[in-house]
Formats: structure tokens, C-alpha cells, sequence
């Protein structure tokens, strides 16, 4: 018995330290699926922490007809994902580690919601600006590869426990997930890959306007 307590709080705790490429878009989260019925076109943002001791904090970009909303879905530390719910009392105490799943939890708007105070002219060009970058062709690590191509000279620009960037694209018809690993090292050491440099975009976009 004590064995298989072990067992699981070592798997857990092996799965909320994944490295961030291994933490991807889930396109079937409530969330999303929430966001989706709200508008006709979404992007959701993350800069993802490194190991997750965060709560996670989405920065969303919507439009519905012609009305632009910017705002925010922030996750507090007693929001917790369902794949919580049947712990045990041992595994329970994983909950401290605070690696939160709120994309598990169906959306509660009044409580983790928030509108940017920016006028109607700064969401119109923010959206023109984030289309601009061609979002919905944008190539991933997942089609790129992750990383920087091992060069001639053999140089090896690798690193280990960095954060990433997610977005999702989120239409009527369709849920997508881009992934990103450290993109601001690897853009640093190999320039070029135009995905990587879009992302990198739209987080200056995005960022521009929350601080």
C-alpha cells in the first residue's frame, strides 16, 4: 500500500514537472470550448512558467461581429482541475505545489475574468496588429521542431527547464494549439524560423497593452 502511494505522488509530481514542450494546447479543454461559443474569432496567450508555480494567467483577444474585447482569465490557488477531485488524503498534499489545471474547470466569469481598460481604438489596432502576424499559419515547434538545428561546428544551443509560449487559435469551427519552447533563447541563437518569431510578436502585442 505504501508502495503504491509512493508510486502515484512520484508520477504526479514527474507529470506537473514536465518541461514546458511537454505541457501542450489541450483543443478539448472546457475553456476553450467556453470561449468558443463567445465570439467568432479568439486568441488565447500564455507565457508559460517554467515548472508551473503559477496559477496560469491567460491574456485573450476575442471578436465578435465587429466588437473587439480584450481581457484576461487569471486562475487562483483554490481553483483546481477535476483530475483533482479523487485524490487521496497523501496525494492531496500535491496541492501546495500549486501546478493548477484551470483549463480543466468549466469558466466561471464573475470570479476569474477581467477586461483590460484600453479604448476601442487601441483593441482595433491590436487586432490588426495580431492579424498582421498571420496567426492562423503560424508553424509551431510541433511542425518546426523544437530547438535549433545542430550546426556544422557542432555548437549545441540546448536548454533545459526554460518557459514557452502557448496559443490557441479558436474559431466557430475549429480548437488550435500552438506550442512554443524558450522561444526567446532559441530565436537569440538561431534566427529565422518565422513561427518562432511570430509568437514572439504577438507576446510583445499582448504585453504592450497588460502592463
Amino acid at each position: 500500500m505504501k508502495f503504491s502511494k509512493s508510486l502515484s505522488i512520484f508520477v504526479l509530481i514527474w507529470i506537473a514537472t514536465l518541461p514546458v514542450s511537454a505541457r501542450q494546447n489541450n483543443t478539448e479543454d472546457p475553456l476553450y470550448i467556453y470561449l468558443r461559443d463567445k465570439a467568432d474569432s479568439t486568441l488565447v496567450f500564455r507565457d508559460i512558467n517554467t515548472w508551473g508555480l503559477e496559477a496560469p494567467h491567460f491574456v485573450i483577444l476575442a471578436k465578435k461581429r465587429k466588437k473587439i474585447s480584450f481581457y484576461e482569465y487569471v486562475g487562483h490557488s483554490a481553483l483546481r482541475g477535476q483530475w483533482i477531485k479523487d485524490f487521496t488524503a497523501v496525494q492531496k498534499k500535491l496541492r501546495r505545489l500549486r501546478r493548477v489545471l484551470i483549463t480543466k474547470v468549466t469558466p466561471k466569469m464573475k470570479e476569474y475574468f477581467a477586461i483590460y481598460p484600453i479604448s476601442c481604438e487601441e483593441k482595433t489596432l491590436l487586432w490588426k496588429s495580431t492579424l498582421d502576424t498571420d496567426p492562423w499559419g503560424i508553424a509551431d515547434d510541433k511542425v518546426d521542431g523544437e530547438g535549433c538545428p545542430v550546426a556544422e561546428d557542432k555548437k549545441f544551443y540546448r536548454i533545459h527547464d526554460a518557459g514557452g509560449m502557448s496559443l490557441a487559435l479558436i474559431t466557430r469551427n475549429e480548437i488550435r494549439g500552438l506550442d512554443f519552447y524558450a522561444p526567446y533563447h532559441y530565436e537569440k541563437q538561431c534566427p529565422g524560423r518565422k513561427g518562432r518569431a511570430a509568437i514572439i510578436k504577438i507576446a510583445t502585442l499582448f504585453t504592450a497593452q497588460t502592463k
